[in-house]
């Protein structure tokens, strides 16, 4: 009678174990897998492995290693894996993790005492949902309401992370600043609806400019805007400020305050050759000083500064 309910009490359990929606998998030290519910086989099971050897099917370092999505997440668990292996300590880990699905899970590894033998249990918990929404929020947070562009929190960001790149490949950074010339006239004259109309339609004509992964169109504030090229010297910059400036003016937004009746821009061009203590304050300085300079000048026009920054 014990025995029967002993037997039965282990199959209530596994149905517990298969009913919960996230994987779990009862490992050794080696990655063994010692037991593993429905929801894991499920998950093993949505990826052929045509080839796979024994170990890939029956180990859960080698099953999950092969699911992981980049190079750094596969890094980040072979790290976990030597950890595990040569620890005889109490095992307590949580990480997310991406996997080749484009699935998010959020892991958790435990040690746990089963018949007197030390075996980790690990869980996968779905979080795509979450780590969507946290994106949607985090983009959000980065892009201009009025413009769709990157505002400038997004930029500093982003200049930050070029500025560190450029440092290490030891190749410039060019920064373009871009003045709407007399905004302020402009909207008096036709109201802020019409500016922001106008705006707008500069935005979308700026934006064709940042195609490469190294470059970034973002509002810098009001009428400003700014552009990021990353691996540009001040000529290729002053290449890509002149072409900015004849595609605003083939915008032919009307503004008969303004140069030849229209809308123009003035645009400051910054290039910097970064040193491993240089920040990227210094190129922002450096490209407005010259877009101060254009203004100060006359407007519609471009000045171009470079400096190597300490």
């Amino acid at each position: 009678m014990h025995a029967n309910a002993l037997a039965r009490d282990a199959g209530i359990y596994r149905q517990l174990a298969d009913a919960i929606p996230f994987e779990l998998a009862l490992i050794d030290r080696t990655g063994k897998i010692r037991w593993a519910n429905a929801a894991w086989n499920r998950l093993t099971d949505h990826y052929t492995f045509s080839n796979a050897s024994v170990s890939l099917l029956s180990n859960y370092f080698d099953m999950f290693y092969s699911l992981i999505d980049t190079k750094s997440g596969q890094r980040q668990f072979a790290n976990i894996i030597d950890f595990l292996r040569l620890t005889h300590e109490r095992v307590l880990i949580d990480y997310n993790i991406r996997i080749q699905n484009g699935r998010w899970l959020h892991v958790h590894l435990e040690s746990m005492q089963v018949d007197d033998e030390d075996l980790i249990l690990a869980s996968h918990v779905n979080i795509t949902s979450q780590k969507e929404r946290e994106e949607l929020i985090r983009q959000m947070a980065d892009i201009d309401g009025l413009t769709n562009l990157t505002n400038r929190r997004g930029l500093d960001a982003f200049l930050q992370n070029e500025f560190k790149r450029a440092q290490r490949i030891e190749q410039p950074v060019t920064l373009l600043l871009i003045d709407v010339d007399h905004f302020k006239t402009y909207n008096d004259l036709n109201g802020h609806l019409a500016g922001d109309d106008a705006l707008r339609a500069i935005a979308q004509t700026l934006n064709t400019f940042g195609r490469r992964p190294t470059d970034l169109v973002a509002r810098y504030g009001g009428e400003e805007f700014a552009i990021v090229l990353g691996n540009t010297d001040q000529k290729g910059g002053l290449v890509i400020a002149r072409s900015v400036q004849r595609a605003i003016a083939t915008l032919h937004l009307p503004f008969p305050a303004g140069k030849n009746g229209r809308v123009s821009v003035s645009i400051g061009v910054g290039t910097a050759y970064p040193k491993p203590s240089s920040v990227p304050d210094g190129l922002i300085s450096l490209a407005d000083g010259a877009l101060y300079a254009a203004k100060t000048e006359g407007r519609d026009r471009i000045v171009a500064a470079k400096a190597t920054l300490d």
